[in-house]
Order: structure tokens, then C-alpha cells, then sequence
């Protein structure tokens, strides 16, 4: 009975900030009450520059967080229609000599992956369904030869209690704004967590090549620990 007193307040609290139609605004529908505006105003923001979060954290990371509590009121729109999602990073040496169990993953012998956790220092981070889109943002960044951090695709499975929006909602969302509407094809999904996250890391062997001062130690480490022989 406490439980179902929980879940019908929380229905009651979702249906007083956002009415019944979630970003009614967007589409010509439902017009957005006052809190429900503010909100949709920080998750647009988030998705229109990732960095901009940092001048007002608390607010875009509350705002994610009152719609992860509302995703029973709105499930085509915030229950995430994924799993099995990606996120690009850069690593460094240190960092890739910690994964464990480091093998090539097929015959081809172009992608090594390995275990670990994965460890955000956001308390939400942009992810994707799609791995090709993942490695795009892992090498997007200029410098990063010369920064000698080598680009690596995190997989992983986290919690669907952390994870937020269905990618077709996200698309709509950018589609809205001609900041974002360019981007609005790289099948995002928003993870609200920063725990730690059990996953494999990927790194196609093309980018260990390219760092110097970075690529022969790695490939040393891993033709020792993993038996791997990676070859010019």
C-alpha cells in the first residue's frame, strides 16, 4: 500500500510540472506550464552544448532528474528504447594499461577490446545506440595526438533506472532547436548517473599507431600481458 500511496504522489507531482503532454510546446500541442518550460529550457541546452551544463549544473541535472522520476507517466518518451549503448572517450596510457583481458575481436584483427568500469566525472552524460557515432566523438578533438590520449569506445548496459529518453524523443527534441538540428541523427540517450559502470572498452588498433610516445609502450604491454601482436 505505501508503495502504490509513493507511485500515485509521484504521478500527481509529474502531472502538476508537466501536465499531460510532455514538451506540448514542441509540437504545437499542450502548452508548457511554467516549471515544465524550464525544464525542457536545461535539457535543450545540454543537448545544444554539452558544456554549457557546467555554468549551471544544479539546474541542468535537476532538470533530468525530475523527468527520470516522471518516465511511468511518459514511457514513449522517456523510457529508453535501448540497452546496449556507447559512449566515446579518450584514454591514457595509465588508463588503458588498467583494462584487463585485452584481446583482438575478430580475424581482422583491427579492434582490440577489454574490461573494465567505466567511471563519468558528470553526473549525466550523453551516450548513443549507434557505436559508429560513438567513435566519431571519441576523435573529434583536434589535439588529441598530440595530447597523447588515444580515442577508445565505451560499451556497456547500464541500468534502464539511470537511463533517460527514447532516441526518437532526443531527435525530436534537437530537431526543435537550429543549434542542434544538424546532430539530431546520432541516436543519443542520456544516462543520469555517474557510478561506477562495469563495461568493455574498444579501441581500434589504427589509433594506438598514431600517438607517439604512447603506441610501442601499450603495444609492448599488451604483446606481454595479452599476447597480442599488433604490427605496423
Amino acid at each position: 500500500m505505501k508503495r502504490l500511496l509513493e507511485h500515485l504522489l509521484q504521478e500527481d507531482d509529474c502531472a502538476r510540472i508537466f501536465g499531460n503532454t510532455l514538451f506540448g510546446d514542441l509540437n504545437g500541442g499542450e502548452k508548457d506550464l511554467t516549471q515544465e518550460k524550464e525544464i525542457r529550457k536545461a535539457v535543450q541546452s545540454f543537448f545544444s552544448d554539452k558544456l554549457t551544463y557546467r555554468d549551471k549544473p544544479e539546474t541542468v541535472v535537476n532538470a533530468f532528474r525530475e523527468l527520470l522520476k516522471c518516465k511511468g507517466k511518459f514511457p514513449n518518451e522517456l523510457q529508453p528504447n535501448v540497452s546496449l549503448v556507447y559512449r566515446g572517450v579518450r584514454m591514457t596510457m595509465p588508463d588503458i594499461l588498467k583494462i584487463k583481458d585485452w584481446k583482438f575481436v575478430d580475424d581482422t584483427r583491427q579492434e582490440i577490446i577489454g574490461t573494465g568500469n567505466y567511471q563519468s566525472k558528470y553526473p549525466i552524460q550523453s551516450w548513443s545506440a549507434s557505436k559508429i557515432r560513438a567513435e566519431f566523438f571519441a576523435i573529434d578533438f583536434p589535439s588529441w595526438r598530440k595530447k597523447r590520449i588515444v580515442p577508445a569506445i565505451v560499451i556497456a548496459v547500464p541500468s534502464k533506472n539511470e537511463m533517460l529518453f527514447n532516441t526518437s524523443f532526443v531527435k525530436n527534441l534537437k530537431m526543435s532547436s537550429k543549434r542542434t538540428a544538424k546532430f539530431s541523427n546520432e541516436q543519443e540517450i542520456v544516462r543520469v548517473s555517474n557510478d561506477s559502470l562495469p563495461c568493455k572498452f574498444l579501441i581500434p588498433v589504427q589509433y594506438l599507431k598514431m600517438i607517439e610516445g604512447v603506441s610501442q609502450p601499450v603495444i609492448d604491454h599488451l604483446a606481454t600481458t595479452a599476447g597480442l601482436r599488433i604490427t605496423a
